[in-house]
């Protein structure tokens, strides 16, 4: 088995382990087929799952000209466009919603991976963290935050965030001991770096 992984195992590993910018529950969603008797924000999580972006941003749109407080009709916006790939009116849908309803953690998340798409790895650090804030040792918001300190460089900090969610995470993608083994490498942890591989190669041939 080759154990030379480069430093895009990285990207690999999160993009192996999350979902870009899926709402908590999603699955629920992905898995049936709308129906018109449907109410309108099932209808609309219903098609954004089933990748009809437009038809979903359309029910969106319509849920917050009902329901203008509904935050959860903006935040459905903005996934839609940030899934189309126009991370500034996705940007302020998701402003608004955070506006509607502050305590959202996920709300917070899904504006740090806009913020990320527009290269603002400050900001989407500080939306990770709030986000942690209102939900303390949330895995993915840790895998977020490691994501972005170890694209700014900041291994340290990437470090103690992928630490702190190996410890919370009973059984994880191998990615992610391969990804700490990058950065342990990186800062000359020879020992720990090998190690990490060690335990994503037991993971994967089935002896952990």
């Amino acid at each position: 088995m080759t154990k030379n992984f480069p430093g895009s195992a990285i990207a690999l590993a999160f993009l192996l382990c999350l979902a870009v910018c899926a709402p908590e529950g999603s699955q629920a969603f992905r898995t049936r087929t709308p129906e018109k008797t449907d109410p309108l924000i099932v209808k609309a999580k219903t098609l954004l799952q089933h990748e009809d972006y437009e038809e979903a941003l359309n029910c969106f749109r319509k849920l917050t000209q009902t329901e203008p407080k509904n935050y959860q009709g903006y935040l459905g916006i903005a996934d839609c466009l940030y899934f189309q790939g126009d991370y500034a009116k996705a940007m302020e849908a998701v402003n608004t919603s955070i506006s509607l309803n502050p305590k959202g953690s996920d709300t917070y998340r899904r504006r740090g991976k806009i913020n990320q798409k527009l290269r603002q790895d400050d900001a989407a650090i500080e939306d990770y963290t709030s986000a942690l804030a209102n939900s303390p040792h949330n895995p993915l918001y840790l895998s977020d935050r490691s994501d972005v300190y170890y694209r700014k460089g900041d291994l340290k900090k990437a470090l103690a965030d992928i630490n702190e969610y190996l410890s919370i995470v009973k059984k994880p993608n191998p990615m992610m001991y391969y990804t700490r083994s990058v950065m342990h490498t990186k800062l000359g942890n020879k020992a720990q770096a090998d190690a990490d591989r060690k335990r994503g190669d037991s993971i994967i041939n089935g002896e952990y």
